[in-house]
């Protein structure tokens, strides 16, 4: 059987909010707490196909060659590919017993915005986490990150775009270099949905 205290507010939880005065304090300080460069960052589109987006990617370049007199242009182009990603919920669940508020009653508001503030600290690292490392083949309703795109040396396609230091074994680390912008990457919201976070 779970233990209340590890998914509810108790009493012990709202003791520990407390200052030298008595009164739920807002001065905590957020352990967790961790600076946030995609949500700082990131540029935000609207889906174009309702929940789902469409983005046509260059996947290769054409060539080009110096020109002599009396010589012709070889032909070249592009190659491209169409990707559509899909969006997903991240949500939270908060609560508090309303008999605990009234037990700490004039500290309602700052019991539930201490509360509130865990839960988004939460979701903000939940989010970040996925942006890089999340796939959305494995988990369907999840957002497709970085890693799943990017996961794969080759010499076409988005494995071109992976610079390899020669690293070996299980020591290496991922340098991610994201330009923001809208032809190029942009972090999606379902059409007619707030984008962000939206607290009731």
């Amino acid at each position: 059987m779970a233990v209340i205290g590890n998914s509810f507010v108790d009493m012990v939880d709202v003791l520990k909010q407390q200052g030298p005065d008595g009164n739920v304090t807002t001065d905590i300080i957020n352990l967790l707490a961790r600076q946030s460069p995609v949500m700082q960052t990131g540029w935000m589109a609207p889906c174009n196909m309702g929940t789902k987006h469409r983005h046509n990617i260059r996947t290769g370049l054409g060539s080009a060659a110096w020109g002599k007199l009396y010589q012709g242009i070889p032909q070249s182009k592009s190659q491209y590919a169409q990707v559509e990603d899909t969006t997903g919920f991240l949500e939270a669940l908060s609560t508090i017993d309303e008999r605990m508020l009234k037990i700490n009653a004039g500290q309602e508001a700052q019991i539930r915005l201490n509360e509130a503030e865990g839960e988004l600290e939460t979701m903000m690292q939940m989010f970040e986490s996925a942006f890089f490392y999340e796939d959305s083949d494995l988990y369907p309703e999840r957002m497709k990150g970085l890693a799943a795109r990017y996961g794969a040396l080759a010499t076409s396609g988005a494995g071109n775009q992976i610079v390899d230091a020669g690293g070996t074994g299980s020591d290496n680390t991922t340098i991610w270099f994201v330009t923001w912008g809208d032809r190029f990457t942009s972090l999606i919201h379902p059409k007619n949905c707030v984008a962000g976070i939206e607290r009731e």
